[in-house]
């Protein structure tokens, strides 16, 4: 979004595009940080914050809706 807006805003084009790579760079911090959580065996799935809801006991129930 703050790409798309530097195209109409020459002005703060600099700074849009600035904030743009930040919250890009956050956001595959916090995709790694997801995944690298994921892949360590010892630590307890109970402390991840990304996990399948209650009512969907496993993945492959859901396809099969």
């Amino acid at each position: 979004m703050y790409r798309q807006t530097a195209a109409f805003r020459p002005h703060q084009r600099e700074s849009l595009l600035a904030q743009a790579a930040e919250w890009e760079s956050r956001a595959v911090a916090e995709l790694e940080a997801y995944f690298v959580a994921r892949q360590a065996p010892s630590q307890p799935a109970a402390n991840l914050n990304y996990h399948a809801p209650s009512y969907t006991p496993s993945p492959w129930q859901i396809a099969a809706a």
